[in-house]
């Protein structure tokens, strides 16, 4: 998505937003919240894999949603505990984490749209990936794509442009906390 969709997407809908603590995430969350956009939920899940360091994001996430007035969802996991239940490797058991925080996100709150956001690195990764498994064709790729997850369609919206804006346009610079 460009920077269209943030002057033309509805400021009244409520949006759930994905945010790691990295710096594409966040990007986005200061990109919401400078286009207006006031309805936004964001959703935070510690896979548990990296100590003080996760702990840290998770109170970056926390702080700057409420700094930015947006609400929260925040949970906690053992992802290598899930991986070890699963079978899965530690990359699908920890998307299939990610679907099953956001499906129990989306129902709280009543909203079907997810909005994730990439930087080229991830983006390099997803086409290997789709590729590797079969995408689809340019379906594979869309930006607005359905996950369905538990019986709930959600709408994934990814802004995988935000590499644009971040390395290229936008003038970001993360607050220090």
């Amino acid at each position: 998505l460009d920077a269209n969709w943030f002057r033309e997407a509805s400021k009244r809908k409520r949006y759930l937003l994905g945010a790691s603590g990295g710096l594409d995430s966040m990007a986005l969350l200061y990109l919401m919240h400078a286009h207006g956009f006031r309805e936004v939920v964001v959703c935070h899940l510690d896979h548990g894999l990296r100590g003080e360091a996760s702990l840290g994001d998770a109170r970056l996430v926390g702080k700057e949603a409420e700094r930015l007035g947006f609400s929260l969802e925040s949970e906690k996991l053992d992802l290598r505990v899930e991986m070890l239940k699963s079978g899965d490797s530690l990359e699908t058991a920890g998307r299939v984490a990610r679907h099953n925080f956001f499906a129990k996100c989306a129902r709280k709150w009543r909203c079907k749209r997810v909005l994730l956001a990439h930087h080229l690195d991830d983006q390099a990764e997803t086409i290997l990936w789709n590729l590797m498994r079969g995408s689809h064709g340019c379906r594979g790729m869309s930006e607005l794509s359905e996950l369905k997850v538990k019986g709930l369609t959600l709408e994934n919206q990814a802004q995988d442009r935000l590499c644009a804006f971040g390395k290229k346009r936008l003038p970001l610079s993360l607050p220090r906390i």
